[in-house]
């Protein structure tokens, strides 16, 4: 395979979520996405798992409660790793 051929598209990048997570905003309205440490969250349709064609930006309210999500997530994954330290 040569370089040219590499940068036509021949190899598809893959992204993989590490975990699935949702949340309601202030309206009541439930926001769902996947998370990964590389890529960050991808947000979801609720009904139908798919990708939303427009992402949320970070001022918005869906990603502020991705970010109170993330804040608990982290704290969790924090206290499981102090918890195994002997």
């Amino acid at each position: 395979m040569t370089l040219t051929e590499l940068q036509c598209g021949d190899i598809h990048l893959c992204s993989f979520h590490d975990v699935s997570g949702f949340g309601k905003t202030d309206k009541g309205r439930i926001v769902h996405w996947d998370f990964s440490d590389r890529f960050g969250p991808l947000f979801l349709d609720g009904p139908s798992g798919e990708p939303l064609k427009r992402q949320p930006g970070p001022r918005s309210k869906s990603f502020k409660v991705f970010e109170e999500w993330h804040k608990e997530l982290r704290q969790e994954q924090l206290a499981m790793l102090t918890e195994r330290k002997p």
